[in-house]
């Protein structure tokens, strides 16, 4: 059994490989020619934070 800790610091590692995978999509989306907007789109995609490090 997991203690809370453990458990939350393999929460946060899931949420980043999940991060990494969108970027990792963004960037094959991106189109050279229409930069600007696809930079803006995806900031309003990620305007709240998954990770609180509180």
């Amino acid at each position: 059994m997991m203690d809370r800790g453990e458990f939350q610091q393999d929460s946060v590692l899931k949420q980043l490989e999940v991060l990494k995978e969108e970027e990792k999509e963004f960037q094959n989306l991106k189109d050279p020619t229409n930069g600007y907007y696809s930079v803006n789109t995806f900031k309003e995609h990620h305007s709240t934070p998954t990770i609180s490090l509180s």
